[in-house]
């Protein structure tokens, strides 16, 4: 499945494609491995664990389809907005080192 994946893939997207299409067979099979599992020994993964999945997998959809946004205006847009991608990069690693210089206790013990 991986090599077809990245098969298909890489003409299009070129060595991210390959990546794509081995990430999406990875993430198929470790579901399908959760799966039987869940039916051969009992629950694995609680509901709550699936929620949180959900969540993740939606955060990442939401971020990959605002830096898709970015990237399609700085292509078309002129050349005040080709600096965006800097800008939002700039101001995204300055909130996250805001953010854990806030909170220093939770990243000393190792608990995110």
């Amino acid at each position: 499945m991986s090599t077809l994946l990245s098969w298909l893939f890489m003409p299009r997207f070129g060595p991210a494609g390959i990546a794509f299409g081995s990430s999406i067979a990875w993430t198929f099979n470790t579901v399908l491995h959760l799966y039987d599992l869940d039916r051969r020994i009992g629950m694995i993964l609680q509901r709550t664990d699936w929620r949180t999945l959900g969540l993740v997998v939606l955060a990442a959809l939401i971020a990959s389809g605002a830096a898709v946004g970015v990237a399609m205006l700085t292509a078309a847009g002129d050349r005040s907005l080709k600096a965006l991608p800097c800008w939002v990069s700039l101001v995204w690693f300055t909130g996250r080192s805001h953010w854990r210089s806030a909170t220093p206790t939770r990243y000393a013990h190792g608990n995110l």
